[in-house]
């Protein structure tokens, strides 16, 4: 008995540990130049509590490493401003939830599943003057176990999803031709 209880937490642990987003990049056509430098805000009239402050850190970092801006970020001085706000909600049923009370009662030795999403709403102005709304949203689970509980930014679906919205976000702007490239 002992032996098949161990068994099923090891393939619990070792399941906890696989990731199912892929990261989708978005690579900028350097020959048609970069986006002119642009103003970001992420969440400037939302109140976030401190734990989803690097989310936010994260929406700004994933878009100036994308390559496709000669600058990004709230200290540019710039008429073209991108007003994103992220927000994250859960897909998770009563059975998840109890799930993930079990997890955490047994300090993550037992996995369970999160099924959220990450949605990303972003305004573009011009000049003052809004030209477009933007909308994207992505479903993501994470395991929540003590294999993965120390994961870094970037490594859990939660970022990669994050990241992906980002590139979704500036990939629909190189479609749109509204901010002008260098």
């Amino acid at each position: 008995m002992c032996k098949k209880i161990g068994l099923i937490l090891l393939i619990l642990i070792i399941q906890g540990c696989a990731s199912t987003t892929q990261k989708y990049n978005y690579i900028a056509d350097k020959s048609e130049g970069l986006f002119v430098p642009v103003r970001l805000f992420v969440n400037r009239a939302i109140p976030v509590p401190r734990f989803y402050e690097s989310r936010l850190d994260y929406v700004g970092m994933s878009l100036k490493k994308s390559g496709a801006f000669i600058d990004i970020g709230s200290h540019i001085d710039s008429p073209y401003v991108l007003d994103v706000r992220i927000e994250r909600g859960t897909h998770d049923s009563i059975a998840d939830v109890t799930g993930q009370i079990l997890s955490a009662a047994t300090l993550f030795l037992v996995p369970s599943i999160v099924h959220n999403f990450n949605k990303i709403d972003a305004d573009l102005y011009i000049h003052g003057k809004k030209v477009k709304s933007y909308s994207f949203t992505e479903d993501y689970e994470d395991t929540l176990s003590i294999a993965n509980n120390f994961d870094s930014a970037g490594d859990s679906n939660e970022y990669k999803t994050i990241h992906n919205l980002t590139h979704r976000l500036i990939s629909q702007l190189d479609k749109d031709k509204l901010l002008p490239k260098e």
